[in-house]
């Protein structure tokens, strides 16, 4: 619970969190509203979670808020795998925002490499990303890159 008061007026706002950590398991849950001069804001909503894998290999995170008439909602899956020289990063995202006043939906994905290799002092990261709304959008906006580093 905050309270604050200014030349303009004042305002307060009330909430809570829940927070839960198990192992491998990371979630929580949120609510609150603000009121400004008598004015209650839009009731605030949000709850998510990780879980990581025990070796470390993936790791998988969600999440939802809620605001007045706006929802969104975001999803997330990545790895990590190596060996002695080399390492690989992949990530996908999702991401959906509901307007449930205007009944529209806008959604977004993308999916991003990266890769490491060291070897006889030169660190080579090649990476790639895509980003899309639509499958036949995917290599729309593709980006490629490289960086070569040689420590002396």
């Amino acid at each position: 619970f905050g309270y604050a008061i200014t030349e303009s007026g004042y305002s307060y706002n009330y909430g809570t969190r829940l927070d839960f950590a198990e192992e491998n398991w990371r979630l929580y849950w949120t609510a609150g509203q603000t009121n400004r001069n008598g004015d209650f804001g839009d009731f605030a909503y949000a709850s998510g979670g990780e879980y990581r894998s025990d070796s470390g290999l993936w790791t998988t995170a969600f999440s939802e808020s809620v605001q007045g008439e706006i929802a969104n909602y975001d999803f997330s899956l990545s790895a990590k795998a190596s060996g002695n020289l080399w390492e690989i990063r992949p990530t996908y995202r999702f991401n959906s925002v509901l307007d449930w006043a205007k009944e529209e939906s806008e959604s977004h994905n993308s999916l991003n490499i990266e890769s490491v290799v060291r070897m006889n002092r030169w660190t080579i990261r090649p990476t790639a990303g895509f980003n899309w709304r639509r499958m036949n959008e995917f290599g729309d906006s593709a980006k490629f890159g490289i960086s070569a580093v040689h420590r002396f």
